[in-house]
């Protein structure tokens, strides 16, 4: 090789090539030490120092080897096989590795926010990478005012002296980042429903959840995958709340509504609703998801490490015995409750379940089109009022009228243990179904049949009639729903105003006029008596049909608490303080 090839390139160049011959140098100088030991039985140290004619044969077969390297580059690339040629080639390449490292370095952010590390782990027993997530420029539904989506990222690999070093920074920053400052992992039970949605649940998770959750976050992650229906409430039922720190649900709304059954009535229920919630979107709905900002699987993993949580209403609904002489059904409902138009695009649409989000849509168009109407009787307690009392004179002739009547079922027994209730009593209930329970001799709690009980003419003043607090509506419908969170689906935002924390519940109905002629009726309610009067829909409690009895319906202000977005602004009056591990 010539000097003046050396004498032309910059100092870069120059460096990087002497570099090269140093490096041959060493190598061929160990081997040749190498060969020696081996022909001689005397130690390294005492054999003679390689003679300088050897050392000189040495370099110039690394010069040789270099040069017949770089033969055989130009000669891949097409260049001319000369000095210039090769100082031209390696240039380029010098400059393109330059600008692909620039570019990465802009990619992976040189600089990454705090807020938005999950973790870290190891890339090799030296090095690590830190794991972050950046927020997406467009959330999938296009709602400007929508809770932002997060795509996950890892930086450049961080090399440490050693491996004792590596892995102590790890932890720290685990510990920082989803641990919130304690001494051990948070212990997470993710309960995974293989056939939500397109049955592919179990596989979202795998891929997109638990990688984050255990390789970056350092959580203890224990899985159950649901067997058959109701199994999700068994496993919450069962579960030892000492030793889950919080709940993943992997799944639609109904596998969030069976674990809810199960945490709520547990005989320590009062514990078990401060365990945080959350729920990996992997259903056709997934309502509660998108109402807490967790749009996707990859934002859920992302929240689920930040542990920003929020109180959520639940309401408690106790429900008449279907048949004489069984006892009464108590069941929690976080989202909604359906009845008309709005079961019938859930519940007809099941053979479409593959076709995701779009068969309610198909649905949607199918009842507009049908525009059937069907009976129901409501009674509900407005928002705005405070409490309910029996002690008027209307309550209390309708008391005395009502005890003649006839009782068209009557809850014998006391409902289950769970959630005790509000200011609203049941007493209220069976006032607004037309009496005191009391009066016609049922126990306490006892439910009446609105239909029973017709409103009756202001000349009637001991007709029975709803509290004075409560309204009453006896009419055909052709929608009605109860609604608490703003979404019942990925982009459906049937009620805008709905808050996770509001102390009541959005109710909303189309009265049964024929035609497209009905209009929409919204109000604020904290508790109602409703009864379904129409086998030809059914009536859903979070996306689940449950029988066709009347329902008692109230509302519990912040009794469970949810994980949510951390920039979620929906919610202004979200609790943002993160979970307490125990």
């Amino acid at each position: 090789m010539q000097p003046a090839l050396i004498n032309s390139m910059r100092p870069s160049l120059a460096r990087r090539f002497v570099d090269q011959q140093m490096q041959l140098i060493r190598q061929h100088t160990e081997q040749r030490e190498a060969q020696l030991q081996q022909q001689s039985p005397q130690p390294l140290q005492q054999l003679q120092q390689l003679t300088r004619q050897e050392r000189q044969q040495i370099a110039e077969a690394a010069f040789v080897e270099t040069e017949e390297r770089m033969r055989r580059e130009l000669e891949t690339a097409g260049r001319e096989s000369s000095a210039g040629g090769y100082l031209e080639f390696i240039q380029e390449q010098e400059e393109e590795a330059l600008q692909a490292a620039l570019k990465k370095l802009q990619d992976q952010q040189a600089i990454v926010p705090g807020s938005t590390v999950v973790g870290a782990a190891l890339e090799s027993p030296t090095s690590f990478r830190v794991w972050y997530y950046s927020q997406r420029s467009k959330t999938k539904a296009g709602d400007a005012a929508a809770a932002p989506a997060f795509k996950l990222r890892k930086t450049l690999p961080f090399t440490c002296t050693s491996g004792t070093e590596a892995q102590a920074l790890v932890q720290r920053v685990r510990q920082g980042a989803a641990w919130h400052g304690r001494d051990r992992p948070p212990r997470v039970l993710a309960i995974i429903n293989p056939s939500s949605g397109r049955g592919k649940s179990a596989k979202l998770f795998q891929q997109q959840v638990a990688p984050v959750l255990e390789d970056a976050a350092g959580m203890s992650l224990s899985r159950e995958v649901t067997q058959h229906a109701g199994h999700a409430s068994q496993l919450t039922a069962q579960l030892s709340l000492a030793a889950v720190d919080m709940l993943v649900f992997v799944g639609g709304d109904g596998t969030v509504f069976e674990g809810l059954q199960g945490l709520l009535s547990r005989p320590d229920w009062d514990a078990a609703r401060l365990l945080p919630i959350a729920h990996v979107p992997a259903g056709s709905g997934n309502g509660l998801a998108h109402s807490c900002g967790l749009q996707d699987a990859n934002t859920a993993a992302f929240c689920i490490c930040k542990g920003v949580v929020s109180p959520m209403d639940v309401a408690s609904v106790l429900q008449a015995p279907a048949a004489p002489g069984a006892s009464p059904r108590r069941m929690y409902s976080m989202l909604m409750a359906t009845y008309g138009l709005m079961s019938n695009l859930d519940v007809g649409t099941e053979h479409l379940r593959w076709l995701g989000d779009t068969r309610f849509l198909l649905g949607l168009l199918w009842e507009v089109v049908k525009s059937k109407s069907y009976q129901a009787s409501i009674a509900w307690l407005p928002a705005e009022e405070e409490s309910c009392s029996t002690d008027t004179p209307t309550a209390a002739a309708a008391a005395a009228s009502s005890s003649s009547s006839k009782q068209h079922f009557s809850a014998a027994a006391a409902p289950p243990s769970g959630p005790p209730e509000l200011s609203v009593s049941e007493d209220c209930a069976a006032a607004a179904a037309g009496g005191s329970s009391a009066a016609v001799g049922a126990p306490h709690g006892a439910f009446l049949s609105l239909q029973d009980f017709p409103p009756a003419s202001p000349l009637q003043s001991a007709a029975p009639l709803p509290p004075p607090n409560w309204r009453l509506q006896q009419d055909a419908l052709q929608m009605w729903a109860l609604f608490n969170p703003p979404f019942v689906a990925a982009d459906v935002k049937v009620n805008p105003q709905g808050r996770l924390n509001s102390g009541h519940m959005d109710m909303m109905w189309v009265d049964g006029l024929e035609g497209l002629g009905g209009r929409l009726k919204a109000l604020q309610v904290r508790a109602m008596v409703f009864e379904p009067r129409d086998s030809s829909t059914c009536l859903m409690l979070d996306g689940e049909v449950v029988p066709a009895a009347p329902i008692y319906w109230e509302v519990h202000q912040g009794l469970i608490r949810v994980l949510i977005n951390p920039a979620h602004r929906v919610e202004p009056a979200a609790d943002r303080s993160r979970y307490r591990l125990a």
